[in-house]
Order: structure tokens, then sequence, then C-alpha cells
């Protein structure tokens, strides 16, 4: 059951990491930053949204506790918990 690159791409959980990345680089460094400053400050942004998202789907997994019973269902909640992590 080889499921391909696809199952590693999550287009809610990119739009999370890479939107927060983008948005605490210009917070953090302004517009006016260099383009090394400003990929270092994408780089720490990309990680702390990362685990943000991590924790929100985990509570997005709390609150869904009763449909999840399955293992099947469960194995596919995870893998989708764990990739903003993984993104950032």
């Amino acid at each position: 059951m080889a499921a391909g690159l696809s199952a590693f791409v999550d287009s809610v959980s990119i739009a999370i990491v890479f939107g927060g990345g983008i948005a605490y680089a210009v917070a953090k460094g302004g517009v006016s930053q260099n383009r090394d400053q400003a990929l270092l400050n994408f780089a720490d942004g990309a990680v702390y949204w990362g685990w943000l998202g991590l924790f929100v789907g985990g509570i997005g997994m709390a609150t869904a506790a009763e449909s999840l019973t399955e293992a099947k269902a469960l194995g596919s909640a995870l893998a989708i918990l764990f990739l903003p992590l993984f993104y950032g």
C-alpha cells in the first residue's frame, strides 16, 4: 500500500508553515532587511509555525476523538497532525 509522494502533501499545513514563516520574517525584520537575514528569519518562523500547527492539529484531533475509533482513521489523522512539524 504505497501512497507515494501525495501522502506527504497537505495544502493547509503548507499554507500554515510557509505563510507563517513569511509573516514572521516580515514582522521581525521589516521589508528593508537583506536577503540572508530574511531567509534566516523565515527559517525561524517556519519552525515556530510548524510547532504551532502541531498543537492546533492535536486540538483538532482531540475535539474529533469520538470519530477516530478505527485504526485507519486514527492513522490518517496522526499523519496530518505531524505534517506541519515536518514542513517546519
